[in-house]
């Protein structure tokens, strides 16, 4: 079931958050945007692209292999091997093509190759794989593998999103809070979003919905905000830990 889209207010619901950004990252990083790398989902135990937030003022480049140093460096521990994955994947399994576009994104197992990373994700999309949307949507912006067009990425994070990926829904909120694939700027529609991933853990959303509900007027607002910023923080996000300690907001 698609989630309801909030109610549009008439104030502005997001503060630009390009001075939190220079003062937290330095600057030059009031732009967050998300690239690609390999996780493990540990309850299900398979490996998934995620987003990993880098300031900068243009999308990044794919990261480079684990983000989590306690794997170590195979990016399949207790997973079928690359040829299986690759079989299954040719025989049309959708999970199977993420996998195998993830290797070809990382160089695992396979020489590093984006343009086959991207087929492999295109492949899965059109089976209506969530994976696929979000990594394809994450390549379409970066312009990785594929010509760039945020248009259709936009339609891709859409289609993970209501499917509920945590990241396609923050994707969604940034790129609608930032007019980027879309006809212009939606602050409501982004607040929804980034409810949504901020209700799944997702760090930088709650932030940025913390954000949101600052610049609302009310005692209430502001104190559902410090709620997000503590969330965030607890997971490390440093500007989240600044605001909490009374170095940005007023």
């Amino acid at each position: 079931m698609k989630s309801k889209p909030i109610k549009q207010r008439s104030e502005t619901e997001i503060k630009t958050a390009a001075d939190i950004f220079r003062k937290a990252f330095g600057e030059g990083s009031e732009n967050i945007p998300s690239s690609l790398a390999i996780s493990r989902n540990r309850t299900g135990g398979d490996y998934h692209p995620v987003e990993v937030l880098r300031a900068s003022e243009k999308p990044t480049q794919p990261a480079e292999g684990l983000q989590d140093e306690e794997w170590g460096d195979d990016p399949y521990p207790d997973t079928p091997t690359l040829d299986v994955v690759r079989q299954g994947a040719e025989l049309g399994n959708a999970g199977d093509q993420v996998h195998l576009g993830i290797a070809y994104l990382n160089g695992a197992g396979v020489e590093k190759n984006p343009t086959e990373a991207a087929a492999w994700f295109l492949a899965a999309a059109k089976q209506g794989e969530t994976e696929g949307h979000y990594a394809l949507g994450t390549m379409l912006l970066n312009g990785q593998g594929i010509e760039k067009n945020v248009n259709e990425a936009v339609s891709h994070f859409r289609s993970a999103a209501e499917n509920g990926h945590p990241h396609a829904q923050y994707n969604l909120g940034w790129c609608l809070a930032n007019g980027v694939g879309v006809k212009s700027v939606d602050n409501a529609a982004a607040v929804h979003w980034f409810r949504e991933a901020a209700n799944q853990g997702h760090a930088f959303a709650q932030f940025n919905l913390g954000l949101a509900l600052y610049n609302r007027t009310g005692g209430k607002s502001r104190t559902e905000a410090k709620k997000w910023f503590r969330k965030a923080a607890a997971q490390g996000f440093i500007p989240a830990k600044k605001i909490l300690n009374g170095e940005m907001l007023p």
